[in-house]
Order: structure tokens, then sequence, then C-alpha cells
């Protein structure tokens, strides 16, 4: 059976359950609205009826989805070792071009030093050439101006690609956090983004329900709530 005659039999399924679905769901709306324990014990009730009714829709798609997912998960299974070693095989070349790319990056940056530093020798040997001279013919006011002349110094280009290459190299700049208690007093000062941390609620919750609230954590207040469950 094609994937297209597949999805058409879900379809026709749901469809014989859709007015089942529909009812259930007007009929969990209209009790929501809870006055006394009559009403509540109503609802109470009936939330068992709508998690039959949807363990029921769950079943149904599954006979559908299932098949598929362990379809899908067999032809992971083919392609995923070849995957794996296409991309080891890139982390190993692009390892290797970042090694040779900052090697020549350093070498071509230390020419480029050293040819800024020549020049810079270079100037100062001409204005010192100038100045004598000025002196010898008593300028001493040109030559004094002659000497104080700034010295041009260029800054030295980074090159992040080569001519007809695939890859290229670009700048980036990584955080690392060398002392939390310093980087989190900074949050706290204002002077960090709270942004640049990831709170984690849900284990947060866990590690208090586990404590049965008795957590004592600085700026945090534990509040008790209610979840409620449905027998079977």
């Amino acid at each position: 059976m094609t994937t297209t005659q597949e999805l058409e039999k879900a379809s026709h399924a749901l469809e014989v359950m859709v007015p089942v679905v529909m009812d259930t769901v007007g009929k969990a709306r209209a009790l929501a609205v809870i006055k006394d324990d009559e009403s509540f014990k109503e609802a109470d009730s009936f939330l068992a009826e709508l998690k039959r009714v949807k363990n029921h829709l769950d079943k149904e798609r599954k006979k559908y989805t299932d098949p598929l997912n362990e379809v899908k998960a067999q032809i992971m299974d083919v392609y995923n070792p070849k995957t794996k070693l296409l991309s080891e095989a890139e982390m190993i070349l692009k390892g290797a071009t970042r090694k040779w790319f900052i090697a020549e990056q350093d070498r071509k940056r230390n020419e480029e030093q050293k040819r800024r530093e020549e020049d810079r020798k270079r100037q100062e040997d001409e204005n010192l050439r100038k100045a004598a001279d000025l002196e010898k013919h008593g300028n001493n006011k040109q030559a004094e101006a002659v000497m104080n002349q700034p010295i041009v110094d260029t800054k030295p280009k980074v090159q992040t690609s080569f001519d007809g290459a695939k890859s290229y190299g670009r700048k980036v700049w990584k955080c690392e956090i060398v002392n939390m208690h310093d980087f989190l007093k900074a949050i706290a000062d204002g002077l960090v983004s709270p942004s640049f941390i990831e709170v984690k609620p849900y284990q947060m919750d866990r590690a208090a329900s586990s404590m049965k609230g008795q957590v004592n954590w600085p700026g945090v207040r534990v509040v008790e709530d209610v979840v409620m469950g449905v027998r079977q």
C-alpha cells in the first residue's frame, strides 16, 4: 500500500471518530464550569471518559504511524553509518584546513609585522636624515617639526579566504565562564543580561518536589501546586 493510500485510509478512520471526539470536547468544555460538589464530581467522572477517547484516538493513529516509524528507523539505520563516516571525514578535513589556515595566517601576520617595522624604521631614518640636513643649514624649528611628524602605520590585513578555495575562515569570539559566582553577581548587578543563562524550571520543579518543597535557594520562591491525574 502506498503512502497516499495509507493517508487516505487514516483520514477515513479519523472521520468515523470525529463525531465522538467533538462530542467529548463539547461536553468537557461544558463541564469545565464547576460551581459545586455535584458539578465537580460530574467533571471528575467525565475525565476518565475523555482519557478513554483520547487513548483510543492515539491507538488508532499508531496503527498507521508505528509501521511508518519502524520503516523510518530501519532506513535511518541503513544511512546513519555512512552519514556518520562522512561527518567524521568532514570534521577531520575541516580540522586540517583550519590548522593550516591559522598557521598561514600567523606566518603572513608575522611577515606583515616585519614589513611594518621595517617601514617604520625607514620613515624614522628618513626623518632623521631630513632633520639633520635642516639643522645643518640652521633650520632648527623645521628640523624639530620633521622629528615630531607621526610615523604612518598601516594595520595588517587579515585574509579570510584564498583564491579559488571552497572553504573560508572567519573570526568568531567565544565566551568561557571562568568564575560562575562573579558571572551571576554581574547578572544580579545588572551588568550582564539574564538572557545569557538558561533556567530549567522543569528540573527545578522536580528537585523541589523530591524535597517536598523544602528548598532554600536565594531568589527562588517555592509555590505548592496540584497536578490532576486520571485513574484508569
